[in-house]
């Protein structure tokens, strides 16, 4: 679920002797590989054209949500939700990229580790996967330091993107259910899912405050069945 890439980070010279001509270029190379890296990946985001299953299709610029039956969706097995909260906590505690002060090798020291549980996931709903990061008040705290930060909120939002896109003809079927989890309405989401606004409804979720089951757009009754599938859930 999440877009993994940082295998392509600044590779940093080794410790040996260069002359001081040589070091000044590395240095000249290495602020225009940020520099160029940050002015052209908005670019590369923003194309509408989106792989799934390793097939590349276009993306609409918009959906239409159409009223149907409401149905629970259940979280994410326990399993899941335990590599989403490793994912979130190390991109939530580690810089992009090394840095000295503080002393961090930053987060291509777990590209690998990151993208095996980045795999794992991916074929989890994509409001499972948002619901066990802003369902817990632990992880939905990362989230202000990753969307605020350009490489990490663009490898966020790619995942998002891929599997609300692989998935859109689930969303509607499933939004009360999702809102009540995250603690927002249905109608409060809908506008950013027709427009397939993933940065807008990642920041309604980060700014959400909690509800109540009764302040909840979730009617009560279909609120009682979640909540006893739920715990039916975690007993078996």
């Amino acid at each position: 679920m999440i877009d993994v890439d940082y295998s392509s980070s600044i590779e940093w010279p080794s410790p040996i002797e260069e002359e001081d001509e040589n070091i000044d270029s590395r240095i000249a190379l290495t602020s225009f590989a940020i520099f160029g890296g940050f002015c052209c990946a908005p670019f590369f985001y923003k194309k509408r054209i989106i792989q799934i299953g390793g097939i590349e299709q276009p993306v609409a610029d918009s959906i239409h949500l159409e009223p149907v039956e409401q149905v629970p969706l259940l979280p994410a097995a326990p399993g899941d939700e335990a590599k989403i909260a490793q994912i979130i906590t190390i991109m939530g505690t580690n810089p992009s990229l090394p840095s000295i002060f503080p002393p961090s090798l930053g987060l291509s020291y777990f590209a690998s580790y990151l993208t095996q549980l980045g795999n794992e996931i991916d074929p989890i709903h994509p409001f499972q996967f948002l619901g066990a990061i802003f369902g817990n008040p632990e992880l939905k705290r990362h989230m202000r330091g990753i969307m605020d930060d350009f490489i990490k909120r663009r490898g966020f939002l790619g995942g998002v993107e891929r599997g609300m896109t692989r998935d859109y003809q689930q969303l509607a079927q499933y939004l009360d259910s999702f809102a009540h989890r995250v603690g927002t309405t249905a109608a409060a989401l809908r506008p950013y899912i027709e427009a397939k606004d993933w940065t807008g409804i990642t920041e309604h979720l980060i700014g959400v405050r909690s509800l109540t089951v009764q302040q909840s757009y979730l009617p009560p009754a279909h609120a009682a069945v979640l909540d006893l599938l739920y715990l039916n859930r975690i007993r078996a």
